[in-house]
């Protein structure tokens, strides 16, 4: 499965945080510049890990992550 802004916005939702309005969600600016607290990125990104298959390390989540940069790393870990 490859991965997709439009998939990650999916499991943002599903994630059940009724604080994160998907909608209003700019894929290429940071998560944290949008609202979204460290816990609610780091529950978004076990759920990643687990939809995927893929281990996102720590260095990932510094860099100030993005629905873009989510969708780069895990599609450069698909291949």
């Amino acid at each position: 499965m490859k991965a997709t802004p439009e998939k990650v916005l999916e499991i943002i939702r599903s994630s059940g945080n009724s604080d994160i309005d998907s909608k209003e969600l700019i894929v290429d600016k940071p998560l944290s510049e949008q609202g979204i607290d460290s816990l609610d990125i780091m529950s978004l990104l076990l759920n990643l890990e687990e939809a995927f298959g893929v281990k996102i390390p720590d260095e990932e989540i510094d860099k100030g992550v993005s629905i873009d940069s989510l969708v780069i790393y895990l599609n450069s870990q698909l291949q």
